[in-house]
């Protein structure tokens, strides 16, 4: 496939995506996405050359969602992998393995300096950080107990 074929595909897959992300996703997300197809199409061997753009679009959809936590119910920007499936008729098999397969030729993890977005904090980090606050605290009356008992 030529580089005239790849952008195209390319372009294909960056309408898709903006179908579901007017409806369903913000501009931030959106733009992550963007940016993720464009890295795939810079790669030696491009992924989409083959298949259907609807599922490279979910599954870029997919990757981005997974790093940026947006499957947890409790982020404010929240989707699901059978809403995100039923959206464009694929099945939720074909779209973690191809997500699957985004994220490790990329090898790209959770935190990704450029695919993560630090306003998607998972549930358990945020309250780690709520309750950070009170650790100074907390270690001075350990310190003042364990004062008290050499004494």
């Amino acid at each position: 496939m030529d580089k005239e074929e790849i952008v195209a595909r390319e372009q294909a897959i960056i309408e898709l995506i903006e179908q579901y992300s007017s409806k369903y996703l913000n501009e931030e997300i959106h733009e992550l996405c963007v940016k993720l197809v464009k890295k795939l199409g810079r790669k030696r061997e491009v992924l989409f050359v083959s298949g259907k753009l609807e599922i490279w679009a979910v599954a870029i959809i997919h990757a981005v969602a997974t790093i940026n936590f947006l499957f947890e119910k409790t982020q404010h920007l929240h989707i699901t992998v059978a809403d995100l499936n039923k959206f464009y008729g694929t099945s939720n098999s074909t779209t973690t393995q191809r997500s699957k397969l985004i994220r490790d030729t990329l090898k790209i993890r959770n935190f990704d300096k450029v695919f993560y977005s630090e306003n998607y904090t998972p549930s358990a980090i945020a309250s780690i950080e709520r309750e950070a606050r009170y650790l100074p605290a907390l270690v001075n009356k350990v310190f003042k107990n364990v004062n008290r008992i050499k004494k």
